[in-house]
């Protein structure tokens, strides 16, 4: 009688077995469209599985925030959900969501920097995507240490913030948003460019203050260099740039 007991037991608990694992894989594979076709969700730091499961319901993303929450703990913990804007396209399965947010897939904005901007007017471009904000900004502007090893004179970075259009996170650190736009001047300055500047017997320093003075007297391209030639005579008979 109790061996009976006991088989029956087993029996049913394998069968709820059975039955949660079809749960959790439908919940899990199953594509979901939702509305409208991309939904902007922003998992802020500290947020918990339980906080990220609400939230994705609550958008119509995901179906079931249980399932949801078991099934990361089952398959993907203790990899943790990463912070971050995300850009969740219609439809999606909950595991291409997990995948998601474990890799920390976030959405990338487009930022350009123009040519001839100085650091105050390149901010208004660059700050709504820091996590510093307008004084974050400024610090990493100030910091002078990612470009000391080419301009020790240098008491800010400008003239070394490259024009270029970046691929930002929202919320990305000042101090990363700077460093990737000195990087991009350090890969740019290199190699011909450091043997020319060497060739004219011209510091970094030099050559960057002479391209933004170029750029302030010549607003047209063309222009440039005949500016160019200008100062370049200016400097060859010992005039000052600014006269």
């Amino acid at each position: 009688m109790i061996l009976k007991i006991v088989k029956t037991g087993f029996a049913l608990a394998s069968i709820a077995l059975f039955a949660l694992l079809v749960w959790l894989a439908v919940s899990l594979y199953s594509p979901r469209a939702f509305t409208p076709g991309e939904v902007f969700v922003e998992v802020e730091k500290g947020m918990g599985a339980s906080a990220v499961a609400r939230l994705l319901e609550e958008r119509g993303i995901i179906s079931s925030r249980h399932s949801f929450i078991m099934s990361y703990r089952l398959f993907f913990h203790p990899r943790k959900i990463r912070a971050g804007e995300y850009a969740l396209t219609s439809p999606l399965k909950a595991k291409e969501v997990l995948d998601i947010l474990v890799k920390g897939k976030v959405y990338l904005h487009a930022v350009t920097v123009p040519e001839g901007l100085t650091a105050q007017e390149i901010a208004p471009l660059i700050v709504p995507f820091l996590d510093g904000g307008q004084d974050g900004f400024m610090a990493a502007f100030r910091d002078v240490g990612i470009i000391g090893p080419i301009d020790r004179e240098a008491n800010n970075l400008e003239g070394y913030l490259f024009p270029e259009t970046y691929s930002f996170p929202k919320s990305i650190s000042s101090t990363d948003a700077v460093a990737a736009m000195v990087g991009q001047f350090r890969e740019a300055f290199s190699g011909a460019w450091t043997a020319r500047a060497e060739s004219i017997r011209m510091s970094i320093r030099q050559v960057v203050t002479l391209a933004s003075i170029i750029e302030k007297e010549s607003s047209v391209a063309e222009e440039n260099k005949l500016v160019s030639a200008v100062f370049h005579n200016r400097l060859r008979i010992g005039m000052k740039l600014d006269c």
